[in-house]
C-alpha cells in the first residue's frame, strides 16, 4: 500500500522526502516515484539526491516554510532535520522493519495481490489509474464550465 500512497501523493503534488541508505538507491527511488505518474509528468520539482552540504539544503533549514510539489532524495541522517517540511517521508534500503512510509497502512482493494505482482503489472496498474484520474478531473472541469 506504500506505493499507492506515493502515487497518490505525487499525483496531488505533495512533498515527498526519500531517505535512503545510499545516494544511488535514494535517487533511483525518487525518480521511480515520479515515474509512477506516466503517461503524465510530475509537475513539481525532482531532486533525486541532495547532499547536506548543498546550498539548497541549507536554505531549506533556514526557511520556515512547508515544501510543496517536491520529491527530494537524501541519504545522510543529518538531512532528517528538515523532515517536518514534507508531507511524506519514505525510507528505503535499511531493512524491512525500517523501510516504507512513516504513516499507517491503508488497504486498497483494487491493488493487485502480492502473488501476481511484477513490474509490468505495476506499470499497467498505475498507468490505467493515472489515465482514469486525469479523465475524471477533465470531466469535472468540463461540467463546471458548462454550469457557469
Amino acid at each position: 500500500s506504500d506505493i499507492l500512497k506515493l502515487w497518490e501523493s505525487a499525483l496531488l503534488g505533495k512533498s515527498i522526502l526519500v531517505y535512503g541508505a545510499n545516494p544511488n538507491l535514494t535517487s533511483s527511488c525518487a525518480l521511480g516515484i515520479a515515474s509512477l505518474l506516466f503517461p503524465e509528468k510530475f509537475v513539481g520539482n525532482i531532486i533525486p539526491f541532495m547532499s547536506v552540504t548543498d546550498i539548497r539544503f541549507k536554505k531549506m533549514i533556514i526557511d520556515n516554510v512547508h515544501v510543496k510539489n517536491l520529491i527530494l532524495g537524501v541519504s545522510n541522517p543529518i538531512a532528517l532535520q528538515i523532515e517536518n517540511k514534507f508531507d511524506l517521508i519514505f525510507t528505503i534500503g535499511f531493512g524491512q522493519k525500517r523501510d516504507g512510509l512513516n504513516i499507517s497502512r491503508s488497504n486498497w482493494e483494487s491493488f493487485p495481490t502480492l502473488n501476481n505482482i511484477n513490474s509490468s503489472v505495476l506499470r499497467s496498474f498505475f498507468y490505467q489509474n493515472t489515465r482514469k484520474t486525469i479523465k475524471a478531473i477533465n470531466i469535472c472541469l468540463n461540467d463546471l464550465r458548462n454550469t457557469n
